[in-house]
């Protein structure tokens, strides 16, 4: 422990889904975890296990300077933060609240100033992997704080976690781990159109996945080799180009339209890479294609 938490008793409020298994890994790492939630039937968890669950959310305010939060949105950490209660009133002076919910960034700038107030530390930490990582410590958690604030809480993370990102001031975590989130359900629905092409073209599911998974978007070769290389260096030397790209995609939707297999999404990007080719970018590397949206939106992320 640090010196700034000399003690190993700790407070974790919502042990739903994700919170138990992170409750439960800090218990098993030698900390003593008080834990509340608003279903008291989730005190049924705690049992065999070196977790205590307290019963009133005002009395779990006294037993640490450190709680971790796992809620479920953003009205709840309002109305445990925000709202007229006792809970932040009753905590100690310099106490920290490590919220792994994921929330609304916009609401974090009023949370820190609000809790500064009542000399109270909030950093948010919200974490990606979901429940079967939380159960074996291999999650990451993205760290929106001042790096003093990072540098303290880091052995706690440590104890939970696998991977720690230190994104920025607060509420930057928050905002990451939403765009997270936006590209894979995205990306969900993007699968579930190639898949049911594959499946009315006769492929069989399960090899059909597997082979997926074993190429290059089931490895990330796009946005941990493709795309560092390319787009984010501003580097369009071409690795693929962009008229392969157009071949290979529109290849795949006429084969859709022959199976009469409905698509809303993958058109889309047909129509980006077309507009692409227009701009005379049909021999640069395919993330050229990702450059329109920039301009659409009057902002670059590329280096100049």
């Amino acid at each position: 422990m640090t010196r700034d938490f000399p003690n190993t008793e700790v407070g974790f409020i919502g042990i739903g889904k994700l919170g138990f298994p992170l409750a439960k890994r800090l218990s098993e790492s030698g900390l003593k975890v008080n834990a509340y939630d608003i279903q008291e039937k989730y005190s049924k968890k705690c049992d065999g296990t070196n977790i205590t669950f307290i019963k009133k959310l005002e009395d779990i305010t006294k037993t640490s300077d450190i709680f971790f939060l796992c809620l479920p949105g953003p009205d709840e950490i309002k109305n445990l933060l925000l709202a007229r209660n006792d809970f932040v009133g009753l905590m100690k002076k310099n106490t920290f609240i490590v919220d792994h919910s994921t929330g609304d960034p916009r609401m974090v700038e009023t949370i820190v100033k609000e809790l500064k107030s009542k000399s109270i530390r909030y950093i948010d930490v919200p974490v990606s992997g979901g429940v079967e990582a939380a159960v074996t410590g291999k999650l990451t958690a993205l760290v929106g704080s001042k790096k003093t604030y990072f540098d303290l809480i880091r052995p706690y993370l440590n104890r939970t976690c696998s991977t720690i990102v230190h994104t920025g001031e607060p509420g930057t975590a928050t905002l990451v781990k939403l765009l997270n989130n936006l590209a894979c359900f995205t990306l969900d629905q993007v699968l579930a159109e190639c898949l049911t092409i594959g499946r009315k073209a006769g492929l069989d599911s399960d090899l059909m996945y597997q082979a997926l998974r074993s190429s290059a978007i089931g490895s990330g070769g796009n946005i941990n080799i493709r795309i560092p290389e390319t787009f984010m260096k501003n580097d369009f030397n071409p690795r693929f180009t962009l008229k392969h790209a157009r071949k290979d995609v529109g290849l795949a939707l006429d084969l859709a339209k022959d199976l009469e297999v409905p698509l809303r999404i993958v058109p889309l990007c047909l129509e980006e890479i077309d507009e692409a080719i227009s701009r005379g970018f049909a021999d640069k590397d395919a993330s050229v294609a990702m450059s329109i949206q920039e301009e659409r939106s009057n902002v670059r992320v590329r280096p100049y």
